[in-house]
C-alpha cells in the first residue's frame, strides 16, 4: 500500500497537468467528451466523420453544449486544432468557440486577425490565411500579475496583461458560432478540442503541439511498469 501511495504521489508531481484536463473532444465518431461528461449536440446538419468535426457556415452548422465548458473563473487554457474550409474567410468574421455574451468569450476571426473575447479587442495576431491545419491555444493566467497568452502551432503569437473573461451569463458553449443570436458561423473543421482548468506553461503548450503523449497515458505506463517491477521484487 505504501508503494502504491508513493507511486501515485510521484506521478501526480511529474504529471500534475493531467488533473487540469477537464474536457476533450476527439471527434472519433461523435460529440462525446472523453475527459468529462459534457457531450455536445449538433445543429444544422453538422457532421463528425474521419475523426474531425466538419462545419458548413453557409448551412448554419454548429455544436452547442448544455453548460459552460470553459471555466468562468480563475485560470484556464483552451487548445484546439482548426482548418478553415474553402470560402471560409469570405464571411470576414467567424467563431471557432464561444460562450456567454455581452461581454462574452470567443476565439475566432475578424479579418485578418484572430480575436479572443470581448476583453481582447485590441488584437493584432494575424490569422494564417491558408487551408492548412493549425493548433491554437489561449492561456489565461489569473495569478498576479494576470496575463493572457495566445499561441499558434506552439509558438507565442501575442499576449495582454489581463485575463480574458468567459462570462457569467448568456449562451452555453458553442463550436462554430458566436454566442446569443449572432451568426458568425465557421466553415471548416475542428479536432482535438481540449479545455484545462489551469494556465499551461509555454513548455506544456509546446509539448502538446509536438505530439507528446497525454500525461494520463504516460502516468499510467509509469505506474504500471513500476508497480510490476515492485511485485516481481516481492515475489523473489
Amino acid at each position: 500500500m505504501r508503494t502504491i501511495r508513493l507511486l501515485t504521489f510521484l506521478a501526480a508531481g511529474v504529471f500534475g497537468a493531467q488533473a487540469a484536463l477537464i474536457h476533450q473532444y476527439l471527434f472519433n465518431s461523435d460529440l462525446t467528451d472523453s475527459a468529462g461528461a459534457a457531450n455536445g449536440s449538433a445543429f444544422g446538419g453538422a457532421t463528425v466523420a474521419g475523426g474531425v468535426l466538419t462545419l458548413n457556415g453557409a448551412s448554419q452548422q454548429y455544436v452547442e453544449f448544455g453548460e459552460y465548458i470553459v471555466p468562468v473563473s480563475g485560470s484556464y487554457t483552451v487548445v484546439l486544432d482548426e482548418q478553415v474550409g474553402a470560402g471560409g474567410f469570405g464571411a470576414g468574421i467567424f467563431e471557432l468557440i464561444s460562450q456567454g455574451g455581452g461581454p462574452g468569450f470567443y476565439i475566432g476571426f475578424y479579418g485578418p486577425f484572430f480575436r479572443m473575447g470581448d476583453d481582447w479587442s485590441d488584437n493584432t495576431v494575424s490569422y494564417p490565411q491558408d487551408a492548412a491545419w493549425h493548433r491554437i491555444a489561449l492561456v489565461v493566467d489569473a495569478a498576479a500579475p494576470a496575463e493572457s497568452r495566445f499561441y499558434i502551432d506552439g509558438l507565442l503569437a501575442g499576449s495582454v496583461s489581463h485575463t480574458v473573461s468567459t462570462g457569467l451569463s448568456g449562451t452555453n458553449t458553442r463550436f462554430g458560432r458566436q454566442y446569443g443570436s449572432h451568426a458568425e458561423y465557421f466553415t471548416g473543421s475542428l479536432d482535438n478540442v481540449r479545455i484545462f482548468d489551469t494556465a499551461l506553461s509555454a513548455g506544456e503548450i509546446a509539448d502538446l503541439d509536438s505530439g507528446i503523449p497525454e500525461p494520463s497515458t504516460v502516468a499510467l505506463s509509469f505506474l504500471g511498469l513500476t508497480a510490476l517491477a515492485t511485485v516481481r521484487r516481492r515475489k523473489r
